[in-house]
């Protein structure tokens, strides 16, 4: 449930920021934004699950990906960050990469 900050009776934790380093050979892209594909979930006692898809741009067949994202507490007002540890990117198998951003693959 996405609710107004002025929804008092509704206390949980907003999803505010994110910070994405995206490792592709030896290139690092920083992405950095507000929310999550537009939304800025709330979770708390009683929501319900909050699942999106997302994808980012990998010039090779593998790469990596870690950072943060920023929550506030809508009880205190207090921001805090949760680390999102170094993950995998991985082309499946028989797939294969699209040359979409003019580089080769």
């Amino acid at each position: 449930r996405c609710v107004q900050e002025t929804d008092a009776e509704y206390m949980g934790y907003k999803l505010t920021k994110r910070h994405w380093e995206i490792q592709d050979g030896n290139q690092v892209e920083i992405v950095d934004g507000a929310g999550v594909i537009g939304y800025y979930p709330v979770i708390s006692k009683d929501c319900e699950d909050f699942v999106y898809k997302s994808c980012c741009p990998i010039s090779r067949k593998s790469g990596t990906m870690k950072g943060w994202l920023e929550f506030k507490d809508l009880s205190t007002q207090q921001r805090f960050n949760v680390t999102v540890g170094e993950f995998e990117l991985k082309v499946p198998n028989g797939s294969y990469l699209i040359d979409y951003f003019g580089v080769d693959g």
